[in-house]
Order: structure tokens, then sequence, then C-alpha cells
């Protein structure tokens, strides 16, 4: 964990995590509280040979406490459930819903998709960044959003992803009990370092911002 002082801590992730080897991770917002969640699909059939197979978990969805830590969600209740041999998680908004889904790639299997359901009473907010040309989806780009309580949350969009896998350049973050009409502000800082801020009223799960298109303040 990032301390205010620019050092890090270690921060143990609960025992249950730690079962069998993960080797797709995502960090997004899943339940739209405003604070990020983490999801591990894990396993490793093809050890050495003088090593079993570590295949004790079924992947695991742990909860942001907005602290730094996480708090596991058993499966039975987050519904994501992989038993096999996972080797890649992307992220990727599955029907233009807002809320993120999953979709994992099993060695010797089929693909999981999983579609989130939601959690009622938390809005989701997806954002897609149109960048400048040979660069369309804004990679290297910087976002920070503030909601309606003044809570603010960024994430970056990356190039790559996991093992084997690539996440969509959406971004998604949540809004907590954020209703209807209420404004909020996202801020861009994109890889030429230029910044542009853009205040917005609530009016749908989905934003697409352009690089030189509307913004109310530009650095």
């Amino acid at each position: 964990m990032n301390e205010d002082d620019g050092r890090f801590s270690f921060q143990p992730l609960p025992r249950i995590a730690q079962i069998s080897p993960g080797f797709g991770i995502a960090l997004t917002d899943v339940n739209g509280d405003g604070f990020s969640d983490l999801y591990v699909v894990q396993n490793f059939h093809s050890p050495q040979r003088e090593t079993t197979r570590m295949d004790g978990g079924v992947s695991l969805l742990l909860e942001g406490r907005g602290d730094g830590t996480f708090s596991a969600v058993w499966p039975h209740r987050s519904g994501l459930i992989v038993p096999g041999d996972a080797m890649s998680l992307a992220s990727v908004d599955l029907n233009r819903d807002g809320w993120v889904d999953f979709v994992v790639g099993v060695n010797d299997g089929p693909v999981h998709a999983f579609e989130n359901a939601g959690q009622a009473g938390f809005r989701p907010l997806a954002v897609n960044l149109k960048g400048e040309p040979g660069n369309p989806t804004g990679v290297g780009s910087r976002v920070s959003v503030t909601d309606a309580s003044g809570r603010r949350q960024t994430a970056e969009v990356y190039a790559g992803g996991g093992y084997l896998s690539q996440s969509t350049s959406t971004l998604f973050f949540g809004l907590g009990e954020t209703h209807l009409g209420q404004e909020i502000e996202i801020e861009v800082r994109w890889p030429s370092g230029e910044i542009t801020r853009h205040r917005k009223k609530v009016d749908g799960p989905n934003v697409e911002i352009g690089q030189y298109g509307e913004g109310v303040d530009k650095e």
C-alpha cells in the first residue's frame, strides 16, 4: 500500500487468496461503491514433473474496503466460479450497461464469460477516451473521477493486461449512491501531458471524452 509519505507497506491478502497461484488479475470497481476491488483467477496444471498440480482455487473476488485492504467474497455469493486451469482474465463491458464484466480463458477448456448484475443503489460509470491519431484509445492516459460526495478515484488506460490477455480500454468507476442529474467532474491527463477537465451531469452509465473535444478547463 502506498503511504502518504511515498513509502510502500506490505498488506497481505486474505489467506483464501493464497490457496493457489493466480495468473489473471483485474483491479477495478466491481460493485459500484467507489472502491477498487480485485478479481483473481487461479490454478496451475502444468508445473514441473516433480511438483503436483496446484488447483485448489475456483477464482476469488476481493472487495476493496477503501483503505488498501480487501475482504474475500465467497464464490457462492459472487457467482464467479472457475474451477479449471484459468490462465487469462480480461475486463470488458459485454452489454454496455456500465458494469464491468469478465472473460476468463481456461487452458484446454471453454472460455468463461461473466455478466455483472450490478448492485442495487449504486451507480456505475464507464469512461471511454478518444485520443489523437495513432493512439485512438488514449493509452497512457490517467483519468480521475470526482463524484457528488467529493470522493476521487483514478485509473489508467494500459496497452497490456494480464497473462495472455488484454482488457478493454474502457475504465470503470463506481459512483456509489450518486443520483441522476447530479454533477461529477472527470479529469484526464493525456499522454502528451495536457490536462482536460469535464463537468458532466449523470444521465447514463457511459461517457465518451475526446482529447480535442469539449472541456471546461485545459492545462
